[in-house]
């Protein structure tokens, strides 16, 4: 895992982030980790929310 920031702050407010992976349109979004801890959405990769919350 890296840390990392988004240069351009306002990526956080946005409710949609739209991007290209290997030419391929990807959209994300942010969501709790409410909703990982509860076992609601899964969270890749293994191991993430577990360093998440170490960490957090």
């Amino acid at each position: 895992m890296y840390a990392g920031e988004f240069a351009d702050v306002s990526m956080y407010k946005r409710a949609l982030i739209v991007g290209q992976e290997a030419g391929v349109r990807i959209e994300a979004m942010w969501k709790s980790l409410a909703l990982f801890r509860e076992g609601r959405a899964p969270l890749y990769p293994d191991g993430l929310l577990e360093l998440l919350d170490q960490h957090g």
